[in-house]
């Protein structure tokens, strides 16, 4: 398989989809799995469009769905994608996605993947004009602080930036950098961010001071 399009594919896997084998039927294909938030449908597209551009067959078809959750009703698209490669991906890359060896195939193109789906910019100070004086870039693994870590020295390694751990809510860690060492993160990805994600670098590359969301 090309490079590209391994480290697409492994980049999907590492952010918010997820595999799913029948394990009713022998030596069945896997099922690569996507789900986002009806304000970013564009993107669940671009990336349907993207994984039918390296995979050929039919074109993944996007659905909307009504989900409740905690009392509250919200619209999300999902989609699907069967093919052979995926039982490999599977059986390769489970249960620990974060492992370094997957990671050393992310092209840029594959990290700004990997951010859209789980990264978020915070400000962290603010001009007296509203504006950003700095900020921190998440990426949100959700996972063990061991792996965490490990992750932090893949980026430090093979990128040059340090990120490092940070506990979540919920007590699982993710990975952060702060101000300069966002920017050299951001300037790698920014040529395949798409537009419609842009606002998750808006401290980089947009000055405006709005609400943040994820």
């Amino acid at each position: 398989m090309k490079k590209r399009k391994k480290a697409i594919l492994i980049a999907m896997v590492i952010g918010d989809g997820y595999i799913r084998i029948d394990n009713r039927q022998k030596n069945a294909n896997g099922t690569l799995k996507f789900c986002h938030s009806i304000q970013q449908k564009d993107y669940l597209n671009y990336k349907v469009d993207l994984l039918h551009s390296l995979l050929g067959g039919n074109r993944p078809v996007v659905r909307e769905y009504i989900c409740n959750s905690f009392n509250s009703t919200f619209k999300q698209v999902r989609a699907e994608k069967t093919h052979r490669y995926f039982r490999l991906l599977h059986r390769w890359m489970y249960p620990n996605k974060y492992e370094r060896r997957y990671l050393e195939y992310l092209t840029p193109e594959a990290l700004a993947i990997w951010f859209m789906d789980d990264g978020s910019c915070v400000v962290n100070n603010r001009n007296e004009d509203g504006s950003c004086r700095s900020a921190r870039t998440n990426i949100h693994i959700c996972t063990t602080k061991d792996i965490a870590e490990k992750v932090c020295e893949y980026f430090k390694d093979i990128w040059e930036i340090k990120f490092t751990p940070f506990k979540e809510n919920g007590g699982t860690y993710s990975i952060r950098c702060f101000h300069k060492e966002g920017l050299k993160f951001h300037q790698i990805i920014h040529p395949y961010i798409i537009p419609s994600m842009i606002y998750k670098q808006r401290f980089y590359y947009d000055k405006s001071a709005q609400p943040l969301f994820t």
